[in-house]
């Protein structure tokens, strides 16, 4: 704690006093450095849980296990920040390209199949329509990969996630629901703040509070919408509206000119 403390100081007095730095800028620095500062130790405080684990397992199993949520939480704390740090820079600086979103579903799909079945958790996503739009791809992959992990965290055993891609005239409609237990009216109005985390998702061990409001951030950045619908007992719907190609989206005449 008084590392975490002192570093901050002396970064945060460094980027406060950088010449041709708005305040934002330097806030926004300043915790990219933070960020990258603490991954060190973190990286260190991994290996001795490793080490402990390995010549006192068997009698300090609870504890080594303690430990390790523990930093492993911190660690998908510091990415989920730095993602969100990213965003602004992609916000302006977006690296489009046109992607064919059915087949960038069934990819992010596919790379959670083995924890889905481990979870006994159904993924249906016959669904999928073909899609064309424009988005950065690495981004949209990842906002897809932060709702298949929040399925994976509250979603219980022997439940269904459902995936359905249809099409408007102008936008691609991608439909995430499953038949969890559901949120209160209170919660759902908070779903996508930062750090908000429900009543439900306070019982997972790992989680930050930061995944959906990473979705609703690039979606944002793409033109698009997402909207979050639920009651108590009746399971979570997200529903995301995208730009399609070339339909609306105000960079498809660029993105045709340069093909």
């Amino acid at each position: 704690m008084a590392f975490a403390c002192l570093l901050s100081s002396r970064l945060l007095v460094e980027y406060i006093f950088r010449p041709g730095l708005d305040a934002l800028s330097a806030t926004r620095e300043f915790t990219d450095e933070i960020c990258h500062e603490l991954a060190t130790p973190l990286s260190f405080m991994q290996s001795e849980i490793q080490l402990i684990s390995a010549r006192h397992g068997n009698e300090l199993r609870a504890e080594v296990d303690v430990l390790k949520d523990g930093v492993d939480r911190m660690g998908v704390l510091l990415d989920d920040i730095r993602v969100l740090i990213s965003l602004d820079t992609y916000r302006r600086h977006p690296e489009l390209s046109i992607i064919a979103l059915d087949q960038l579903i069934r990819e992010a799909i596919t790379s959670f199949a083995s924890d889905f079945e481990l979870a006994n958790i159904e993924v249906d996503y016959k669904g999928l329509k073909p899609v064309t739009v424009i988005a950065d791809r690495d981004g949209l992959l990842r906002a897809l990969s932060n709702l298949l992990k929040n399925a994976l965290l509250y979603v219980p055993a022997g439940g269904m996630v459902k995936v359905i891609l249809t099409r408007d005239e102008d936008y691609a409609c991608i439909s995430f629901s499953d038949d969890g237990n559901g949120m209160a009216p209170d919660e759902l109005e908070n779903i996508f703040d930062r750090f908000y985390r429900g009543q439900n998702a306070r019982e997972a061990p790992i989680g930050t509070g930061l995944g959906l409001s990473i979705v609703k951030s690039t979606v944002d950045a793409h033109g698009g919408k997402v909207i979050a619908t639920s009651s108590p007992g009746a399971g979570v719907e997200f529903n995301i509206r995208l730009p399609r190609y070339p339909s609306v989206h105000p960079l498809a005449f660029f993105i045709s000119s340069a093909r």
